[in-house]
């Protein structure tokens, strides 16, 4: 007697519970009627009144001769088949792999993987199974998938046999690793077909039963022919539904559409594998309509990941839908297509119910992950004007030039153009936001790369929104430079037209760069050519230069808020210019007018350096002025905006000197006044040739002139000596209110003739003769003047001016 440990299932709750039965009968007859059994104390299942009894474990058996000991030769003889059916009754096979080939209407080449397992006890020798006959079925049941699902698809109902196989010679033990290589027999094509529809829909794995019967024997005792029925779980292969494509490319058009290649992955986690499925042919769709097809040769199913080549065509029913599809593709996302499979009908060699099988499979498959950062590979600004109104708006009008490369290898038109972007610094951030929208562009494909081309977007009128103040001043500053970087990111919806039909497709802009070079370069080689002093108040003058601003930039601009710089000469301020209303065009030298120039010093240095920069103006001669921007002067809200790029000005302008004299000619009298003789002190009448709006009241003069000689204008002719005029002024007035030259009242000359006896003769005589002959005489005066401009700028100024006519007058 010895306790026997078995499994115990409530046929109500499908609950295992452990029991343990008493005696040595119960060894081997325990299914048999008749037995009590009782539950162990520690699992208790009596609760169960109602079950059936599975694997009997014995912590007896030591190995059958035991038995022989205890019961006799010929008593255990007797009761080997007992044995032997129960032990076929706990049998179990676990597949590894099922290989199927060279597939047929009525059969098909198969090779299994698996392990038999024997509730054997120990020590028992092996068990020798002769070759057997067995028998594939499978319970469709009530019509329900194995997920417990209501099975729409399948009409077949109740245990259905699907075929036959033979089963080699065995020898197995508690556990025994097979591998039968044979060809199944097909005896219902029609319930095959269903099965397999079934586990290539299916969640969970099915139940296959194999039954038969085979002889069977134990150290060559003769067991008799021993029952045999199984439950094997197969696999469920819906995963395959879920595809993948690896890479997916478009490379030409033809009367069918686009034409397509893919690499197309399926994931397959159990051991099924089929060889010889045939071509096929799938259809693809998007959004529920139909996108095209593609073709699959030689189409098979491996374990584990399988990639299949694929080509085809892409001819949409909807261009929206694919242009959605296309649009998230391009944007990062991995869309999927919807695919049905079709499978080769009339002559193929596929069988009927493998096709049937195929013509259920369907799923998705996703994209491939589009690897380009962006389809814009260059962006070239070949003209661009921004303009900032009153109220400080920003807008752009010009035009670029976008160099696109598409992973669509076939011939389009990109007809239109909306982008939305943003214009970040050199770390990412965004500073301000660029919208446009191009609806008429000039696209030039690219004739050696099919998809790939340059597209003319010109574009007017585009409102730049900042987003940070800060950031988007550094950006604006960096035009002052030799050149600037701008950075875009953000989508470019493009409208293509091509075989596909029109699409509306989303493209990324990601780090995109456009090099302004050159930019503005400090406007270098900036020229003041002509300078009108206004006005002048103490302290101040107001002068009106027109500035000729050089640009080598294919940017231009336009701003309405007045912004302010400072002048300044060797790095001392002289005075300050406000540009307003300014328009600086773009690879040209714009004349900016309309400048207001306020000369004015701080210190004793800057009064000097102001003097002597007006007085190098008005004897011709050029000065090199600082020109640098003044932000914190320059309060206008609407200059917010573009101050840190005034601030980063820091440029020169050259002041040409003033071009003629402003003495016209001068006129001698010829009678010498009788209360300086014997000094001849004769009239002379100056015109003034006044260039400038603003007045001048002349208040001191001292003069010297010199009439030619051999060695040019040396001779000391004569002299004006110093006159204090505060009390009687030469009043010149200005361009704009008389007509030049004008008249001022006569100045005493004293003719110094005694030069002209001392070494000077000769030149003397031919002066005489040219004031003879020609009516004037060419001079060079030098001259001391004291004057104020306006309504009270002072200024000293020391004025040399060659070629000056003088003519003899009777006045």
């Amino acid at each position: 007697r010895n306790r026997i440990v078995c499994e115990w299932i409530c046929s109500t709750s499908g609950m295992a519970s452990t029991l343990e039965v008493s005696g040595m009968a119960s060894c081997c007859g325990h299914l048999e009627t008749g037995l009590t059994i009782q539950p162990s104390e520690a699992t208790a299942p009596g609760r169960c009144q109602h079950g059936r009894l599975r694997r009997a474990h014995t912590h007896l058996c030591m190995s059958i001769l035991i038995l022989v000991a205890i019961l006799g030769t010929a008593a255990t003889i007797a009761m080997l088949p007992m044995i032997a059916r129960h032990v076929a009754a706990g049998a179990e096979l676990t597949l590894s792999r099922v290989e199927l080939w060279d597939l047929q209407e009525a059969s098909a080449k198969s090779r299994i993987h698996g392990t038999v397992r024997l509730p054997k006890p120990p020590l028992t020798p092996p068990c020798y199974m002769e070759p057997a006959e067995l028998t594939l079925s499978f319970d469709f049941g009530a019509g329900s998938e194995a997920d417990g699902e209501q099975n729409t698809r399948l009409a077949m109902r109740g245990l259905r046999t699907l075929g036959r196989m033979r089963a080699p010679a065995m020898q197995l033990g508690a556990r025994t690793e097979v591998e039968i290589t044979n060809e199944l027999e097909i005896t219902d094509a029609e319930a095959l077909a269903e099965f397999s529809v079934l586990c290539m829909n299916s969640e969970t794995d099915l139940t296959l039963k194999i039954s038969g019967s085979a002889r069977a024997s134990i150290i060559g005792i003769g067991l008799g022919e021993i029952p045999l029925h199984l439950r094997v779980q197969t696999w469920a292969l819906s995963s395959i539904r879920a595809m993948e494509m690896v890479n997916f490319t478009l490379w030409g058009s033809d009367s069918s559409g686009v034409r397509m290649n893919a690499t197309v992955a399926m994931r397959n986690p159990g051991g099924l594998s089929i060889h010889g499925l045939g071509d096929t042919d799938v259809k693809i769709s998007a959004a529920g309509h139909s996108l095209g097809s593609m073709w699959m040769p030689d189409l098979r199913m491996e374990t584990g990941r399988v990639e299949l080549a694929a080509s085809g065509h892409v001819l949409p029913d909807d261009p929206d839908s694919a242009a959605a599809l296309f649009s998230q593709w391009l944007l990062g996302g991995r869309p999927s297509v919807d695919y049905s499979v079709v499978p080769v009908s009339g002559k193929s060699a596929v069988p009927t119910w493998a096709r049937t099988a195929l013509a259920t499979l369907q799923g998705s498959a996703e994209f491939p992950r589009f690897s380009a950062v962006s389809l814009i590979s260059d962006l070239r600004i070949t003209r661009s004007s921004f303009s900032v109104d009153k109220r400080g708006e920003i807008t752009l009008d010009g035009s670029i030039d976008v160099v696109v490369e598409t992973p669509f290898g076939f011939s389009f038109e990109l007809t239109a153009v909306n982008v939305s972007s943003q214009l970040q610094d050199a770390v990412g951030n965004a500073v301000a936001v660029l919208d446009f929208f191009v609806p008429d562009t000039a696209w030039i494909p690219d004739p050696t790369h099919p998809g790939s081309g340059v597209v003319h977007l010109p574009f007017s009128g585009v409102h730049v929104r900042p987003l940070n103040i800060e950031g988007f001043g550094h950006l604006t500053a960096s035009f002052m430079e030799n050149k600037s970087t701008l950075r875009l990111n953000g989508t470019a919806t493009v409208t293509t037209r091509s075989v596909l039909g029109e699409l509306r497709i989303e493209m990324p802009v990601r780090d995109v760069t456009a090099c302004v070079t050159p930019a503005f370069r400090q406007f270098t080689g900036m020229e003041i050519p002509s300078m009108d002093m206004f006005d002048g108040t103490p302290g101040h003058l107001e002068l009106r230069p027109v500035v000729l601003t050089p640009n080598p930039s294919v940017l231009a601009f336009s701003i309405a808020p007045c912004l302010r710089t400072v002048i300044a000469v060797d790095g001392t301020d002289i005075g300050s210019a406000t540009f307003c209303e300014i328009t600086v065009h773009a690879n040209a030298t714009t004349t900016v007018p309309h400048v207001q120039v306020d000369m004015h010093a701080s210190d004793p240095k800057g009064a000097v350096l102001v003097q002597q920069a007006i007085e190098r103006y008005a004897n011709g001669k050029d000065t090199l002025l600082e020109i640098n921007g003044d932000p914190t002067r320059s309060p206008d809200p609407a200059a917010a905006l573009i101050r840190p790029a005034l601030g980063a000005l820091r440029s020169h302008a050259l002041l040409k000197g003033l071009p003629k004299g402003i003495i016209s000619s001068v006129a001698l009298g010829l009678v010498p006044d009788p209360k300086d003789l014997p000094n001849v002190r004769v009239p002379a009448t100056l015109f003034i040739d006044n260039p400038w709006h603003g007045s001048l009241t002349i208040t001191y003069v001292h003069a010297k002139v010199f009439a030619p000689d051999t060695e040019g204008y040396t001779l000391l002719l004569g002299e004006v000596p110093e006159l204090d005029l505060r009390h009687d002024p030469l009043l010149v007035k200005g361009r704009s209110i008389v007509k030049q030259p004008q008249s001022v009242h006569k100045l005493p000359v004293h003719l110094l003739l005694g030069n002209c006896v001392s070494g000077h003769l000769m030149s003397c005589i031919k002066d005489v003769k040219d004031m003879l002959l020609d009516k004037s005489l060419k001079v060079r005066i030098e001259c001391t003047m004291r004057l104020i401009v306006g309504h009270g700028f002072e200024l000293e100024l020391n004025y040399n001016q060659e070629g000056l006519p003088i003519s003899l007058s009777l006045g």
